[in-house]
């Protein structure tokens, strides 16, 4: 994997710490997690608890080269492109881990902090005279620590943590439970123990966003294990903004994997995609920045390509109808690369010989000739192209139409068809309300030539001739007045 492309290295650049306090802060201790995950994980360990107990600190200090691969892997990350050398780097960090371990020895010996219960937990979150913000919350997460320290599951300190914020809320005073519970679910065994397995990516990611966004009903928690149900209904009930930050992460860890979204096949797979990517949007932006960008590109280039474009394009029923997909892929897609192949592929169709020709074989009639053509130059017009590439492609198909349209004598064969002047001016009309003609000179013929016919004598007389009663005229007419309005006539 490409540095830029490792999703360790914004962490850690997002938490250059450079004094101790750094280190507490949330993307300190989420730094701490990754550069120790594995001693961490091995042990069923949570940041806040390292930071917060003597015996924690001194084991992980003693564990051979824990410390040093820790120190060695997150200032690899932060000193890049600052021309600080490494070295450098883990002389800092392991000055910071000296500090916290010095606070931590003497917070200990000067106030003997026992392990909070559920008994005495309100007199944990009290707040005491004096007590600066950073001060309160060492004190409140060392008796929480305590409390869940020795227990050799994530399993247990969650249950351990549900005793005692049982009847707690507001972010005041929940927030030093939903740090400990955000960090416990960033462990990929911690997750799976308090939120289950999930037999599809895509189910996982949707759910797992709907969580981080505060919106996922408690009835559709799984029902194994049990434990899911009550992360629900917390995540239902109080603000929990590292809980949620570690649901977002774990779906955007599962959006970075190759495992398929879906069963379905690559239309279905790529339909999936698409929709998901408007769930990851943020206004303008997506959620996680361009990293996501990139996993969503990846997974599309993966769907779209030589290998699959005769697969997605398989019932689409004709020449016209693979443009006309591939118009809408473009404009659904996000990625450039996947853009730019999806152009590179309406331009290999517009190349093969007899294009014309191909367009019409499946039109079942002249008028569905020429709304074909009409739809594939409106929707090269819209599409999200580059404005060249777009105008080229339209402007083919206005060409298309226009020679159509002549060499058939269009307009007139279709009064013969429709038989009277109201039925051809209607149908017209239909056609203009549907954008059949291609913009420009085509629609502005195709209208002239509507307005001709509603001027003639006999056309209000054929327009109106099935109505059986005033009642029915009214109608029709009301009915003409807003296909008029829809055509663009009026």
């Amino acid at each position: 994997m490409a540095d830029q492309e490792n999703p360790e290295i914004p962490i850690f650049k997002a938490a250059v710490c450079e004094a101790i306090d750094d280190l507490y802060r949330a993307n300190g201790r989420k730094a701490i997690g990754v550069a120790a995950g594995v001693y961490l994980r091995q042990l069923r360990l949570t940041p806040i608890e390292l930071l917060h107990l003597p015996r924690q600190q001194l084991a992980f200090n003693d564990a051979g080269t824990m410390l040093a691969q820790a120190a060695q892997k997150a200032s690899g990350a932060q000193v890049r492109g600052t021309g600080i050398s490494v070295n450098e780097r883990m002389r800092t960090l392991y000055a910071l881990a000296d500090e916290v371990r010095e606070k931590t020895r003497v917070y200990h010996d000067e106030h003997k902090p026992v392990p909070v219960t559920r008994e005495t937990i309100t007199e944990l979150l009290a707040h005491v005279e004096g007590e600066r913000p950073a001060a309160r919350s060492f004190r409140i997460l060392t008796g929480i620590a305590l409390a869940i320290d020795g227990k050799t599951s994530w399993s247990e300190k969650f249950d351990a943590l549900l005793g005692l914020c049982d009847g707690i809320a507001g972010l005041e005073t929940f927030q030093y439970f939903d740090a400990l519970i955000g960090e416990m679910l960033r462990a990929p065994e911690g997750f799976t123990e308090m939120l289950g397995e999930h037999d599809l990516a895509g189910e996982k990611i949707t759910g797992l966003l709907a969580l981080y966004k505060g919106n996922a009903g408690v009835d559709q928690a799984p029902s194994s294990p049990e434990r899911a149900r009550i992360l629900y209904e917390l995540a239902n009930r109080d603000p929990m903004p590292e809980t949620r930050h570690a649901f977002l992460d774990h779906a955007l860890h599962t959006l970075r994997a190759n495992a398929p979204l879906t069963r379905q096949p690559a239309a279905g797979e790529l339909a999936f995609l698409i929709d998901l990517t408007q769930e990851l949007r943020d206004g303008e932006d997506l959620l996680g920045g361009p990293a996501t960008a990139k996993m969503i590109e990846r997974r599309e280039l993966h769907l779209i390509s030589d290998q699959t474009i005769d697969l997605l394009m398989a019932d689409a029923g004709s020449h016209a109808g693979k443009l006309l997909r591939a118009f809408e892929f473009h404009e659904q897609v996000s990625g450039e690369k996947t853009k730019r192949y999806l152009e590179e592929y309406v331009a290999s169709l517009m190349r093969e010989e007899q294009v014309g020709e191909k367009i019409a074989e499946t039109a079942r009639d002249l008028e569905a000739h020429v709304r074909s053509l009409g739809q594939l130059n409106r929707a090269a017009a819209r599409s999200t192209m580059a404005e060249r590439t777009a105008d080229r492609f339209a402007q083919q198909f206005e060409k298309f139409q226009a020679a159509l349209v002549e060499k058939s004598n269009f307009f007139d064969a279709l009064a013969r068809t429709k038989g009277n002047v109201g039925a051809t001016a209607t149908a017209l009309l239909d056609m203009l309300a549907d954008r059949a003609f291609a913009r420009g000179t085509m629609t502005k013929a195709a209208r002239a030539y509507a307005h001709a016919l509603m001027k003639q004598p006999s056309f209000m007389t054929s327009y109106l001739a099935d109505c059986e009663n005033e009642g029915a005229r009214k109608d029709r007419l009301r009915d003409l007045e807003k296909l008029i309005v829809k055509s663009g006539l009026d």
